[in-house]
């Protein structure tokens, strides 16, 4: 009878052990399967940023290789253009590229004796700036450029509203539509000017995403 009881109570602690031992293994297989999801969707957004960050390289290195290029391309006389020495804050490429016009692309500096060409050869002094200058969206300026754009009013909201300009003041919104205070109107031009400046801040951009 005392081994029955003592065979009764082993089997008992013997399945209390079994039912212990099948929760334990209903919850670690409850984990895999959690771990596993885990797993896949970390899988799933590691392919999207490999993918996002072969996009970037990708671009960046086409925009770098352009600029790269434009580089080793001296302007007229051995200068470089006027327009791969300027940057334009994100929105206004269009603006300065409307006041820049076909000088963008003019030599930057005093050329040789003999060179023929357009240039930006002088030193003038900077006039203060009007109070909405153009000059305050181009964090990137030559010396040469800053007595251009200090008088160029930008307009607050992308529509001319037909003020009076000084003489030697410009108006321009950031669409690029201009107005210069001889009465001369300009409008849908510089879009490549606009265009290579607007490749610049996005390679700039680009570099910020790029991973050390």
């Amino acid at each position: 009878e005392a081994a029955l009881i003592e065979a009764t109570q082993r089997a008992g602690a013997a399945g209390e052990a079994a039912e212990a031992a099948r929760r334990a293994a209903d919850a670690a297989r409850a984990r895999k399967d959690a771990l596993s999801a885990e797993r896949d969707e970390a899988a799933s957004t590691l392919a999207a940023a490999r993918a996002e960050l072969a996009a970037v390289e990708r671009e960046h290195g086409a925009l770098a290789r352009d600029k790269d290029a434009r580089a080793r391309q001296a302007g007229r006389g051995g200068l470089p253009a006027a327009l791969d020495r300027v940057r334009a804050a994100p929105g206004y490429e269009r603006a300065v590229a409307a006041v820049l016009g076909r000088d963008a692309k003019a030599g930057l500096g005093r050329p040789q004796d003999g060179a023929e060409g357009r240039f930006w050869a002088g030193n003038a002094p900077t006039p203060a700036p009007v109070a909405d200058s153009l000059l305050s969206h181009v964090p990137d300026c030559p010396v040469e450029l800053r007595a251009r754009l200090a008088l160029v009013h930008l307009c607050p909201d992308d529509v001319d509203d037909g003020r009076a300009l000084a003489p030697g003041e410009w108006l321009v919104t950031r669409a690029g539509h201009l107005r210069r205070w001889d009465g001369f109107i300009a409008r849908g031009e510089g879009g490549a000017e606009a265009g290579r400046l607007e490749a610049d801040n996005r390679l700039a951009a680009l570099a910020a995403q790029l991973p050390a």
